[in-house]
């Protein structure tokens, strides 16, 4: 009997970033590879629901060195000698794992469920560009505050190096067999290290993205959404007929924000829609959902705890997005025009809002202060503007990556 060949992939612990990369897999697992995600057990069931394999690891859980040496080093070996892998796919971050993987004579690419994490030299720019669509000062620099804390924490990482992380990469060097002489730079990086000479491949399309040039060893993949992805069941029947669809969720984290502010925010969503009789609103609003229930809602107006994403923008006119990078592909591929209202300065939910609003596909509110008021003036933006003329465009260029996804599975195979 033909022996199996294997393909291990490790990522963080969220089922957004399992769900960037399902596309990718099925077209490796067509060309005859078993895949087994490596991950925190509480997402084994959402891994088999996809049809792939499961090696449950608490080790999974951090990246970036927060878990011991011993015992990632252990994994290693485990998953060598249960699976044999020709191929290990390690998600930016978990570069000790790229470096003890090379340690073993293993081939491995690293991945990046978002966009690009190096620093954009936005020198085509005006310097007075606004990522936000403020035009208020202490609003603008609450969203540019991501930037500069990023850059804070890497200066900080780059002057501590001699306690924390020098020693950590010693370890693991050793570990590895590997040299421990180059250190891995921050340097030109938002947040994760560059491990030098393996390929970093970027779940996004570049022309997304803000100009720039690219370091070695980098490559965008394109679009790579999963639209075959199983999805619960939806009663198209409590909707009103003939009105537009508009689709708001703040992504799969949501509840990470606090109680009273997402209460306060649907509130106020529910509160703008009430208005708008031509509409009928689908609110994703997940352990909130029987809280909002409790208020009189027109009959336009439907609050679900979970909904199937991708069936509800192939028919969406509007989405009310948090910003994370699966949910903009996703419209962007659907050819829907998005308000975004990133929530979180320690996610990437920022710096894609800033590009959807820099390729006009969407416009960009305040989660902490925009009311019903603000809310309307950004759906009359969109209503009235030329981004459903951009998204034209780019429905196309999604087209063209479609025919194109074979060869990033050739590429991923090649560059290991």
């Amino acid at each position: 009997m033909q022996d199996v060949k294997n393909i291990v992939i490790l990522l963080s612990p969220y089922i957004s970033h399992i769900i960037s990369t399902l596309r990718l897999m099925r077209l490796l697992a067509a060309r005859g590879y078993r895949i087994t995600y490596v991950n925190d057990p509480s997402l084994q069931k959402a891994v088999e629901r996809y049809g792939f394999g499961f090696y449950g690891s608490a080790l999974a859980k951090t990246a970036q060195g927060e878990h011991n040496a011993k015992g990632l080093h252990s994994l290693i070996d485990t998953l060598i000698d249960q699976y044999n892998p020709e191929l290990f796919i390690a998600e930016v971050g978990f570069w000790d794992t790229a470096m003890l993987v090379r340690g073993r004579h293993k081939k491995v690419v690293m991945i990046q469920p978002w966009a690009c994490g190096d620093r954009t030299r936005f020198g085509k720019l005006s310097p007075l560009y606004s990522y936000s669509d403020t035009r208020r000062w202490a609003d603008y620099f609450k969203f540019e505050w991501h930037w500069a804390k990023n850059n804070l924490r890497n200066w900080y990482k780059t002057l501590t190096r001699s306690h924390t992380f020098d020693r950590y990469f010693d370890v693991i060097a050793q570990r590895a067999g590997l040299p421990a002489g180059k250190r891995l730079s921050l340097h030109n990086r938002i947040s994760y290290p560059r491990v030098p000479g393996v390929w970093e491949l970027i779940l996004y399309p570049i022309e997304l993205d803000f100009p720039r040039q690219l370091a070695p060893h980098v490559r965008f993949a394109g679009a790579l959404i999963d639209t075959a992805r199983k999805e619960q069941a939806f009663n198209w029947g409590l909707l009103p007929a003939g009105r537009k669809l508009v689709l708001c969720s703040l992504g799969s984290l949501s509840h990470w924000l606090q109680q009273e502010q997402r209460l306060s925010f649907y509130r106020e969503v529910i509160s703008a829609f009430s208005s708008l009789a031509g509409y009928v609103l689908v609110l994703n609003a997940g352990d909130l959902h029987e809280s909002l229930l409790s208020m009189r809602l027109p009959d336009h107006i439907r609050v679900f705890r979970s909904v199937p994403q991708l069936a509800l923008l192939e028919k969406a006119h509007l989405f009310i997005t948090h910003g994370g990078a699966n949910s903009i592909k996703e419209a962007a591929y659907f050819g829907v025009p998005m308000v975004v209202y990133p929530w979180s300065t320690d996610s990437d939910m920022f710096g894609n809002a800033s590009r959807v609003k820099y390729h006009q596909l969407g416009v960009v509110g305040n989660v902490q202060t925009d009311r019903a008021a603000d809310i309307l003036l950004h759906i009359n933006r969109l209503e009235t503007g030329r981004y459903k003329e951009n998204l034209v465009r780019i429905k196309q260029l999604f087209a063209a990556y479609q025919d194109r996804e074979e060869e990033e599975a050739d590429f991923v195979l090649r560059a290991g």
